[in-house]
């Protein structure tokens, strides 16, 4: 049994709803961010027969483009020298192909398949082609203008891969979509972590019996995933009220707290890893977005969100980590308090809260223990310091609140590194 394959998180969409889901993400990062849509999942599970499909619902053609074992010149082309001496671009076929038809009025779906076996001297050239959306500088599209909605966008981009490494660099391209595995790969999330194992396995089958009443009845989900959820479903221009002037958006499906305990030990053992959740990320564009940024007013206005958009309940699962940072750490701060005593206090009370669950005795231990290794309260004054006290003043749920819940992963990573 492959040790990449994953259970489907609770509230994670299944069949007919979560191929719409896809579609509306795959349109909304081709048109309005520069992130190239990437199906995150094992062989043989229908990424390539969706996106085909796809194609065809939006009337494009589809072209394939198996990435495995083949050369820079042919999967873009290459600068031949022209017996005058001049350099001459020759493009590969699908680029070709893929312009032609764009030029023609026609939309075209182009797919990038297993793109993590592509051989170390195509990383190069694909990144300059994710990123710039050119092939020798020569523009697939009239970029600017479709940024400036004088034109519609016609190529689209789909890449998919299975579990591996990938370079930061690559990453950063990528907007990973889950597409859910069997049941039956539960168990290999644990590694050889024996809590992760432990917690695999008392997990295993409620994910199972949730995964058998989905189509029933989907299983409730934190407000702010369920807000996003919905956002999508009602389409695009939702999405870019929500993602604002930074084109971001995040549909960051939690997993229940017995397997994401597992998977978050596991991950932090495997950065090299894709995220699990539906999750649009740039990690270096951010980390400069962040740097430009004036800290204080931004930090405030997306805590404010927080106050309301992540509530949780003892009945909704969230992750450990995420309802340590959410519920511990902003809490207090939101409710305006600079008192060392009210910090601790809170963290203090989430721990209870999550040892009391009864399906979770090892969880209140693991958060115990993030958070001693995030320094606590020195982590969270750092946040008071840069204006986490003004918070009333704006309670829409925009890009600022999906930049933060970005910007609070890292401090998170960091602290699971042994």
């Amino acid at each position: 049994m492959s040790r990449d394959m994953h259970a489907p998180p609770a509230g994670y969409p299944y069949g007919q709803d979560l191929e719409r889901l896809a579609e509306r993400a795959i349109v909304f990062l081709n048109r309005w961010t520069t992130l190239v849509p990437c199906f995150w999942g094992p062989s043989s599970e229908g990424k390539t027969y969706f996106v085909r499909a796809m194609a065809a619902r939006l009337g494009a053609r589809f072209l394939h483009v198996i990435l495995k074992n083949m050369k820079p010149d042919d999967v873009l082309g290459a600068q031949v020298l022209t017996p005058s001496g001049e350099l001459r671009v020759e493009l590969s076929w699908w680029v070709k192909e893929a312009m032609a038809a764009a030029q023609g009025g026609r939309k075209v779906v182009v797919f990038l398949d297993e793109l993590d076996k592509a051989d170390d001297d195509l990383i190069a050239p694909i990144l300059t082609f994710l990123r710039d959306r050119t092939v020798y500088g020569v523009a697939l599209e009239d970029e600017e203008a479709i940024r400036e909605g004088k034109k519609e966008r016609r190529i689209y981009l789909v890449a998919a891969c299975n579990p591996g490494a990938f370079d930061e660099a690559m990453r950063c391209r990528l907007a990973f979509i889950w597409w859910p595995t069997d049941p039956a790969g539960y168990y290999s999330v644990a590694g050889g972590s024996p809590l992760a194992r432990a917690a695999v396995e008392k997990a295993a089958p409620l994910l199972a019996e949730r995964r058998r009443r989905a189509e029933r009845q989907p299983p409730p989900m934190p407000e702010f995933t369920k807000a996003t959820v919905d956002a999508l479903r009602r389409g695009e221009q939702e999405l870019l009220r929500m993602a604002r002037d930074e084109r971001r958006f995040v549909l960051s499906l939690l997993m229940p707290p017995s397997l994401a305990e597992a998977v978050e030990e596991e991950m932090a053992h495997r950065q090299e890893q894709p995220p699990l959740d539906l999750l649009v990320e740039q990690p270096q564009e951010l980390a400069r977005l962040l740097a430009r940024l004036e800290l204080p007013e931004f930090v405030a206005t997306a805590a404010s969100a927080l106050g309301h958009a992540l509530k949780v309940g003892k009945g909704e699962a969230l992750p450990a980590i995420t309802a340590a940072i959410y519920r511990g750490a902003l809490a207090p701060i939101a409710a305006g308090s600079k008192d060392a005593g009210a910090r601790r206090e809170a963290l203090e009370r989430l721990s209870a809260w999550m040892a009391e669950r009864p399906d979770k005795e090892p969880l209140g231990e693991m958060v115990a223990d993030v958070l001693s290794r995030l320094g606590g309260e020195a982590f969270f004054e750092a946040l008071a310091r840069d204006g986490l006290l003004r918070l009333q003043e704006d309670g829409s749920l925009g890009g600022e609140l999906v930049e933060l819940l970005l910007a609070l992963q890292e401090p998170v990573q960091e602290a699971l590194i042994p």
